[in-house]
């Protein structure tokens, strides 16, 4: 059971004041991992970040830049695997349209098989009619010469 520490950027707060000009803050996390799990975060002391209205620990363009390049680093995640999923998606656009030109020749047959079995039970039909006797009993067939 390996227990780390780490610390991660939590939050940055950038102030408009009334004058116009800039001021920040970042507040951090300090965190207790159990193989990897977080069990325990703390929230550090809020630290002024510098501006070119204020000094700072550091510097807010590096904080930006930071979260800039993180956020492009995403954005070329998220493009990767919206490639997988349209491209997943395509192949079952096609395996969809597969299943609908056999869905409509499976249709045809069927309606083939139907007008077959309708004609059959007309022959049918007409067959006992011509072989019933009177009172709708079916006359013994004739003895074979």
């Amino acid at each position: 059971m390996a227990l780390t520490e780490r610390r991660i950027r939590y939050e940055t707060l950038i102030r408009w004041h009334e004058d116009g000009s800039i001021g920040a803050h970042q507040v951090d996390l300090d965190q207790m991992l159990r193989d990897g799990v977080v069990i325990s975060s703390t929230l550090t002391t809020t630290m002024p970040l510098g501006t070119a209205d204020y000094p700072g620990v550091t510097p807010l363009s590096d904080i930006l830049g930071e979260a800039a390049s993180a956020a492009l680093a995403r954005v070329g995640v998220l493009e990767q695997a919206l490639s997988e999923v349209s491209s997943l998606a395509q192949q079952q656009l096609e395996q969809l349209s597969q299943v609908r030109g056999e869905l409509g020749t499976t249709q045809v047959d069927l309606a083939r098989a139907q007008q077959t079995v309708a004609d059959l039970q007309v022959q049918l039909a007409q067959g006992r009619t011509a072989e019933e006797a009177p009172g709708g009993v079916i006359a013994a067939s004739e003895p074979a010469a």
